[in-house]
């Protein structure tokens, strides 16, 4: 009998082994059919893959005359140069290195913080008609100098809200400030640039109060777009109309005067002193605002920095239409 229960018992083991091993089979066969399903890529999927990948047709860009010495068209989305001369080359960059002001403003402080202009702030060449005591929103104030390239707001701005928030007078804040633009340069990837003052007005007749290059300028802009998308949308305006907090209405001018002419352009800033001559960074896109890129002139004159953009974005736009 004993014996008899013994071989029952031995039946079951051998009975659950099998189906244990039956399972397991089972189970190895769902997913080595299942992983391969999931892991092979249809033919036609890689080819749709391959054709969305663009390549621009370069040869729009190889007879092309500018007066600019250094110039950069970049490719935003896939973070491509795709035409460039002298790119790397440091030169002065006037007033484009208001952007970079408006960007390091508002790391410190937001839009709404309030700002009184000091009449030393008035002192300034190319003042943008503030008036002593007036009271402003710093979002309105970035406004105006972006778009009319006011010095006098851009200087405020430094010198207000460096000394409120590292705790210092005006003169200090403004150094400090500075000090800070430069840092914020580096964390963006402009390493062949460096920051004299808030506006890029020269400093003398031998020194730029900025300097910088066109690869340099292209990733400021590709930054702003990216981490302040609503910072630039005032230049695409040939007007703007800001109010102060004491009710004075301040009507300015693009300085960016051919914007009418280019067409899809989602932000600008113009750049003009003696030693740095005509400079001027623009965002646009080409077939759709998926398509954004970035065009720097540095080096060119008050007049031909429109023209020379006008070249490169329409080049751009034939180099992608396909």
């Amino acid at each position: 009998m004993e014996e008899i229960k013994k071989d029952i018992n031995n039946l079951k083991k051998i009975a659950l082994f099998a189906v244990l091993v039956l399972i397991i089979g089972i189970y190895s066969f769902i997913s080595l059919t299942l992983g391969n399903a999931e892991t092979e890529v249809p033919a036609s999927v890689i080819l749709n893959k391959e054709e969305k990948k663009e390549t621009p047709d370069i040869s729009f860009f190889k007879d092309i005359e500018l007066k600019a010495e250094s110039a950069i068209i970049f490719n935003i989305d896939s973070e491509e140069v795709v035409f460039e001369r002298n790119a790397n080359e440091r030169m002065p960059l006037a007033s484009i290195t208001k952007i970079l002001t408006a960007l390091t403003a508002l790391d410190l402080a937001p839009k709404d913080t309030t700002l009184t202009i000091d009449a030393e702030f008035l002192n300034k060449e190319g003042i943008g008609g503030l008036y002593a005591g007036e009271r402003w929103m710093l979002g309105d104030l970035l406004d105006l100098g972006l778009v009319s390239s006011a010095n006098d707001a851009s200087y405020a701005v430094a010198s207000y809200i460096g000394s409120s928030y590292f705790g210092v007078n005006f003169e200090e804040g403004k150094d400090l400030f500075i000090e800070r633009m430069n840092k914020k340069a580096k964390e963006i990837g402009m390493e062949n640039s460096t920051f004299f003052n808030s506006t890029g007005l020269d400093e003398g007749t031998r020194n730029g109060g900025s300097y910088g290059s066109a690869y340099d300028i292209s990733k400021l802009m590709k930054y702003a777009l990216k981490y302040y998308p609503s910072l630039l949308e005032p230049t695409r305006h040939l007007d703007i109309t800001r109010v102060s907090l004491d009710n004075i209405q301040h009507r300015v001018r693009n300085t960016n005067t051919e914007l009418h002419k280019i067409g899809g352009i989602l932000g600008s800033k113009t750049g003009y002193t003696n030693l740095a001559g005509g400079n001027l960074a623009v965002i646009f896109h080409a077939r759709d605002l998926n398509n954004q890129f970035v065009a720097v002139v540095l080096g060119s004159t008050f007049n031909d920095r429109f023209e020379d953009v006008e070249k490169l974005i329409k080049a751009t736009r034939e180099a992608y239409k396909n």
